[in-house]
């Protein structure tokens, strides 16, 4: 029996004109709305902590171009607004870490036409592929160049002076910068909850919760884990050792406060790779750079309250199953 051959696909590169990433150039950086980061997040921040208003107004009617309606309240309107920020929250944090990687990604490749290098990155395996690549340090060699290389890809070519190094108001900066990059890929490789909500899966409120183990006697203390509230999904898990996948009831709970923080920074970086990006490709007018503070590292915005000191993020205890 022959095996059935498929033609061959021309590549979308194939006698691509380069005459045109100027136009492009000034399409994309001009067109691409980069603070709408920032605006969703102040439109959450509006909706969890004044619900009032938003219910005021829903209860008045709302309208889109010929579509009207109202929305009557209830009891639990309040509660709903507020969890449902919440979650939103979650996503957006999502979007803006990917979002950001990407544009990090091809900025740090000198790419000569970033939204031609954008949308080439079609598949989610090809992105996490790059994140891998970047968490395993492929990219420098040693810990100067991973922050050179860093202060490049969000600063430019200015960021490093004639002799090779860091520009002095940039030295602080640029080991954050790089951390928070490192932050965004790490979401790019492991996002649950995200996931389990983008793909329409059931995603139900939980509420904070502890979990505690160890000692038996006096001498051997109990160990606490607290979880701030978050949500609950059911996912598959594998079991290596029997060879089948199971199901688990994961429990993810989430710093509100912390994720609001995370998505203002990714935010911020994204206007500062696009804004050099634009400068540096002829679309913008030279300005001066924005420069992320110094003390705003992950640790510092992700430093738990846990009163163990331990933070726990995902509780998976796997669903019951007959012997």
């Amino acid at each position: 029996m022959s095996r059935k051959t498929f033609p061959k696909i021309t590549s979308a590169d194939d006698k691509l004109a380069p005459e045109q990433f100027d136009s492009l150039n000034r399409q994309f950086y001009e067109g691409f709305h980069q603070e709408l980061i920032i605006r969703r997040l102040g439109f959450l921040c509006i909706l969890h902590e004044q619900p009032e208003l938003i219910e005021k107004l829903l209860e008045d009617g709302v309208s889109w171009g010929l579509l009207k309606g109202k929305v009557v309240p209830d009891e639990k309107s309040i509660e709903t607004m507020k969890r449902n920020a919440e979650l939103e929250l979650v996503a957006l944090r999502q979007h803006a870490a990917e979002v950001l990687f990407r544009i990090f990604w091809v900025h740090a490749q000198k790419e000569r036409c970033p939204w031609l290098a954008l949308a080439r990155i079609r598949n989610p395996g090809d992105l996490k592929n790059f994140a891998n690549n970047y968490l395993a340090g492929h990219l420098w060699s040693s810990q100067e160049e991973r922050t050179k290389f860093h202060a490049r890809a969000v600063w430019g070519t200015a960021a490093l002076d004639h002799s090779g190094n860091i520009q002095d108001e940039l030295k602080l900066s640029a080991p954050v910068v790089a951390d928070w990059i490192a932050v965004a890929a790490d979401l790019v490789l492991d996002a649950p909850l995200y996931n389990a909500y983008k793909h329409g899966l059931a995603i139900v409120s939980s509420k904070p919760f502890s979990i505690s183990y160890g000692g038996t006697g006096p001498k051997e203390p109990r160990l606490m884990m607290e979880a701030s509230a978050g949500f609950s999904y059911i996912k598959r898990k594998l079991d290596d050792a029997n060879q089948r996948y199971r199901w688990s009831l994961a429990t993810e709970s989430v710093d509100y406060q912390a994720a609001v923080a995370e998505t203002a920074i990714f935010g911020k970086l994204l206007e500062t790779i696009l804004d050099t990006g634009a400068q540096e490709r002829g679309v913008k007018e030279l300005q001066p750079v924005e420069i992320l503070n110094a003390k705003l590292t992950p640790e510092y915005i992700r430093n738990p309250e846990a009163k163990s000191g331990i933070y726990l993020q995902r509780y998976e205890p796997e669903l019951l199953y007959y012997k």
